[in-house]
């Protein structure tokens, strides 16, 4: 888990590769060579293009292998399907369509008949390219094949995957609906259950579950305080009659707050709960109302998510052998808004996790590549030593940033009464909302403390420290979601601007090392952490990279604190256009102060 996407290929020196999909140096798209080297700073493969004289820096993801041909050489006939897989919205349509039969009643008898020949032995080609489904199967539904195995039980090969991933969706484009509207009138929706957001009293408590209440009738009051065993924990449901609400079941289910322990599991939880317990009494449809996202305060954007990852578990569990309709009802817009963007992205990539919890350190801002060491006394929250992989975000303006870096730990050691880690900073990732407590020994408030420091999470109040209580840190954990770019085609200017980023940097390097550094050969080793500079073609790697020079981790002290805005950017544009006027902020002021 979580290696790099150079790891993942795991291209072999003298293996013959192809280049596609560069936005900058177009020419080189479709050019072979041969891999004759791997950087692992810069996770970029040496490829001596043919015909070419120096080898070329290119990334895992941006080659692909030349797939042998078989002793007959039947491949040299279809060189497209030889060199790439077949185009993945085309395969897709193919795979749940009868498009082929079409196709087949429309050829001639001879046509026919020569195909019928070689179906056998062409079937086995297609079935067995594992590299090149392998490969199609993470281009166009997200993860791997290992993953894919998860989602599709019982399915092995590639090619199996694809058409399993295929189906599933389908089912989520097919089998789930998001309608404005309002959960008492599910009647009219011709659903079997309704799912109700609940509180551990099963009192109508919000605007949801007081409009069912009032549909159903005192028949279901009475029945609750007869039947129904309270408090429900967090995560939990209780099942009703509909009664007066015309759907054969009420689920009331009581989804976390914002300070239950493991919220967002808990979330997952209830959701997953209402789905198994449907398929195991035969129910085939469901409205739901939005759980937790109401006064109980999750971020409407991660609890949809949340849902929409235990629809995708269920349909893939089902595998097709029985039909189930999801109906999400929302009443307000921003609620619609938010499962149909949770919904689009799953449907893209459903062989994905939208979102991955991650134990939480809060300490300070860190780019990709960046190293820092420090005693986890300095950590403004606990963490689990034994742990490798941690979210790092800072604080900024007295809120803890919502946007940072996965970190691994590359070594402790103990010093005194306490533990220094130096980590490394990877993906960048956003998260929506608040952390959940993981731990957080008797303390009943989930927010953690600072000491001596007011801070919030966003959107939330500020907290002032009681300097009696700084020794109970908590456990923190966070759901987050990684940040991947697009390929974005530079345009001209920007390509200009990133080009000219270079002779900025030697001359800031010039500057720094003629008696800026805090220690001999400091720059030597932050270089030497962050590897060469990408090409100016990848403008997000570039700026990032440049950021990471000049607000290295401790600082200088010769440039404004840029990290916090280049986690936010939204953009490659804003990211080259925060680095670029950092680095040239930092110049005068080296200038003036030399």
């Amino acid at each position: 888990p979580g290696a790099s996407e150079a790891e993942a290929a795991a291209f072999r020196v003298g293996e013959e590769v192809e280049v596609f999909g560069l936005q900058g140096a177009v020419d080189l798209n479709g050019k072979r060579g041969h891999v004759v080297s791997f950087d692992e700073k810069s996770e970029r493969y040496g490829v001596r293009i043919n015909g070419l004289p120096e080898p070329k820096a290119v990334k895992a993801a941006k080659l692909r292998r030349v797939l042998g041909q078989s002793s007959s050489e039947s491949a040299r006939t279809c060189d497209t399907y030889r060199d790439a897989p077949m185009p993945a919205a085309f395969v897709e349509f193919l795979l749940e369509t009868p498009v082929l039969k079409s196709l087949l009643q429309l050829l001639p008898a001879a046509a026919l008949s020569a195909l019928a020949c070689c179906q056998q032995g062409l079937d086995r080609e297609v079935r067995g390219a594992d590299e090149a489904w392998e490969h199609l199967l993470a281009l166009t539904f997200g993860g791997n094949v290992a993953i894919a195995r998860t989602r599709c039980p019982g399915v092995t090969t590639p090619w199996s995957l694809c058409r399993g991933l295929a189906a599933l969706r389908t089912a989520l484009r097919t089998a789930v609906e998001i309608r404005r509207g309002d959960l008492c009138e599910a009647q009219a929706l011709g659903v079997e259950v309704a799912v109700c957001p609940a509180v551990p009293s099963l009192d109508p408590y919000g605007p949801a579950a007081s409009a069912v209440y009032q549909r159903a009738g005192q028949e279901l009051a009475d029945y609750i305080e007869a039947s129904c065993e309270r408090p429900v924990p967090h995560g939990d449901t209780r099942w009703t009659p509909g009664f007066g609400l015309g759907t054969q079941y009420i689920v009331h289910a009581v989804g976390p707050t914002l300070r239950t322990p493991d919220g967002d599991a808990k979330l997952h939880k209830v959701y997953a709960n209402v789905l198994s317990q449907m398929v195991e009494r035969g129910h085939t449809s469901v409205a739901f109302a939005s759980i937790s996202t109401g006064g109980n305060g999750f971020d409407p954007l991660a609890g949809a998510t949340i849902a929409a990852e235990e629809f995708r578990n269920a349909l893939a569990k089902l595998r097709q052998q029985r039909e189930l309709r999801i109906v999400v009802v929302a009443f307000e817009e921003e609620i619609e808004q938010a499962f149909k963007v949770a919904l689009g992205k799953l449907v893209k990539r459903p062989n994905e996790d939208v979102l991955e919890v991650l134990p939480l350190m809060i300490l300070d801002s860190m780019l990709p590549r960046q190293r820092l060491t420090f005693s986890v006394d300095r950590l403004m929250n606990r963490v689990d030593l034994e742990q490798d992989r941690f979210a790092m975000v800072g604080v900024h303006g007295g809120s803890i940033i919502s946007a940072g870096v996965e970190v691994r730990v590359v070594s402790r050691r103990t010093v005194g009464d306490s533990v220094e880690l130096e980590v490394v900073g990877g993906r960048r990732f956003t998260f929506r909302g608040h952390p959940s407590v993981e731990e957080e020994p008797e303390r009943t408030s989930s927010r953690p403390r600072l000491r001596g420091r007011r801070f919030t999470f966003p959107g939330h109040p500020s907290v002032e420290e009681e300097p009696e209580r700084t020794s109970a840190k908590p456990l923190l954990r966070v759901s987050l979601e990684w940040v991947r770019d697009e390929d974005e085609r530079p345009t001209h200017e920007q390509l200009a601007l990133s080009e000219a980023l270079e002779p900025l940097v030697e001359r800031w390097l010039r500057l720094v090392r003629a008696g800026r550094e805090r220690q001999p050969g400091q720059m030597d080793m932050i270089l030497e952490h962050l590897g060469p500079m990408p090409p100016a073609a990848e403008v997000t790697d570039r700026a990032l990279w440049v950021a990471a020079l000049i607000n290295p981790l401790p600082g200088l002290g010769v440039a404004w604190e840029i990290r916090p805005a280049m986690l936010n950017a939204d953009s490659s544009a804003q990211r080259l256009d925060i680095a670029r006027k950092g680095l040239q902020a930092s110049l005068e002021n080296l200038a003036n102060s030399a």
